[in-house]
């Protein structure tokens, strides 16, 4: 029996996307269509329906309205609409055959919807407060996002308290991220909130705190050092791996010890924490603790530890030896 083709529509919301801005009331049904995505038999059917429905954070209605292959489209329908469903929302285009997907990259579509809302200017955020990492080397955003686009938006400091001047070089306002600082410095570091302001009385985003980062980016700096590297049987030992880095950046830790083959017992504490260095700078302290509270003579030899973020690995060694 030869299968049929028919085509679906895989649809998300992407919040950093470009693309066409739409305009819809809160409590209205939002609706997408598209065409052109071809699923070659009914398990792929299924399977991509529950993906759709795993990658969409709201409530929807997923139809197919036709099974023609000219004719067929997807469409996506958001019902009982909020102002926190604004944002950018895309469909592409993707190939199936048997088990097998594949994304066309090359087609591809997208739309800004925004939800209105008069009593919630800005779109929703589960907290009240945010930390914004400025980054010499990369824009930073005030993701203060707004659900009318007409709406009159300003930058204010809280202390001293004034309003942040938008000169559209430095410092520029998007409608669809917030706020960007194009090259942040220190001088920008501290704690801003936003206002917004259309056909009422102005409301006041949650409240950013800045911090500026200036770590140097590659593999992890990291040292490593035991509490003795002269031991006693008996003694407890533990061992410490530490790097410091950017606040955002996490780091992996693995370790080599003696032992490690013939599974001995250890424990293996691993956290980390934002420090001040005292010149207007944050950096991220992580560290990796490996304790052992019994020491034996095949405790004795190298450990070793492995510190891995995106930018590479950096391998660490200290000796303890049996006194």
């Amino acid at each position: 029996m030869q299968s049929k083709s028919i085509k679906l529509l895989v649809c998300r919301p992407l919040l950093e996307q470009k693309g066409k801005l739409q305009h819809i009331s809160e409590g209205e049904t939002g609706l997408l269509q598209s065409r052109r995505k071809i699923i070659k038999s009914r398990s792929d059917l299924t399977k991509m329906y529950k993906e759709t429905q795993r990658c969409l954070s709201v409530p929807f209605v997923f139809l197919l309205c036709s099974l023609k292959q000219l004719d067929r489209y997807g469409q996506l329908i958001l019902t009982n609409s909020t102002a926190a469903d604004t944002g950018e929302y895309s469909c592409w285009l993707q190939q199936c055959n048997g088990n097998k997907c594949r994304k066309d990259e090359t087609k591809t579509g997208s739309t800004y919807i925004f939800f209105t809302d008069k009593e919630e200017l800005f779109v929703p955020t589960p907290s009240y407060f945010e930390i914004v990492y400025l980054n010499p080397d990369k824009p930073a955003v005030i993701p203060c996002r707004v659900t009318t686009p007409s709406a009159k938006v300003t930058l204010h400091r809280e202390f001293p308290a004034e309003e942040i001047e938008t000169d559209g070089t430095n410092i520029i306002y998007d409608v669809k991220k917030g706020f960007v600082y194009q090259h942040p410095t220190s001088d920008h570091k501290g704690i801003v909130y936003c206002k917004a302001e259309s056909q009422g009385a102005p409301q006041i985003s949650i409240k950013y705190h800045l911090l500026y980062v200036e770590v140097p980016k590659g593999p992890p700096s990291t040292t490593i050092v035991a509490s003795s590297n002269r031991a006693e049987v008996r003694d407890g030992i533990h061992v410490i791996c530490t790097v410091l880095g950017e606040p955002d950046v996490d780091v992996n830790f693995s370790w080599q010890y003696p032992g490690q083959e013939s599974e001995r017992p250890v424990i293996i504490q691993n956290f980390w924490r934002l420090i001040n260095r005292g010149t207007g700078h944050t950096t991220r302290i992580s560290k990796s603790v490996l304790v052992i509270e019994d020491f034996e003579a095949r405790d004795a030899g190298n450990y070793i530890c492995i510190a891995q973020n995106l930018q590479g690995e950096t391998t660490v060694a200290t000796e303890v030896e049996l006194n």
